[in-house]
């Protein structure tokens, strides 16, 4: 079952690509079908070290082996075919050029995680960010006495500031 926190307990760390590539983590392989009649992987993520696998598709029914088979370093070559259960005639190496499952030509097939991962190879620039308008250059503030003495001025009539009596 997928845990929540996308946390890998043997390496200690949130999960990534060194994750996947050393097989603590996987996708779930097996056939979904869904509503429009298509059956792509299901995708699901699991812990590849995991008693059950991926909760819709357990060890247990032949789902997923695939994963528990290169964690122990056996050869799968022969071993399994499109599916992900086992295929009784071993000696049929050869792979169905449909299946997706070992066709090398699209990387997101062997590694899906980094349709999610990887940034596009392109980026799209970002606008240029709008000019400023022009502006004059700052005076320094007055102090307090100086700009109520100078309101004074203005506002009152003829007020003598010589300090004259």
């Amino acid at each position: 079952m997928v845990q929540d926190s996308h946390h890998c307990l043997e390496c200690n760390d949130t999960a990534t690509r060194r994750s996947y590539h050393n097989l603590h983590w996987g996708f779930c392989v097996a056939p979904a079908t869904l509503k429009d009649g298509s059956k792509p992987i299901c995708g699901e993520r699991f812990a590849v070290d995991s008693s059950g696998g991926c909760f819709q598709h357990p060890y247990n029914h032949g789902f997923n082996i695939i994963y528990k088979e290169a964690r122990r370093g056996k050869d799968l070559t022969s071993a399994f075919k499109g599916n992900g259960t086992e295929n009784e005639d071993a000696s049929n190496t050869r792979a169905d050029p449909n299946d997706r499952l070992h066709r090398t030509d699209d990387p997101e097939d062997l590694e899906p995680w980094k349709k999610y991962t990887q940034t596009p190879e392109f980026k799209v620039k970002a606008p240029p960010r709008p000019r400023k308008a022009h502006t004059s250059k700052l005076q320094p503030a007055k102090g307090a006495k100086a700009f109520f003495t100078e309101k004074k001025g203005r506002t009152g009539g003829e007020q003598n500031t010589s300090g004259g009596g």
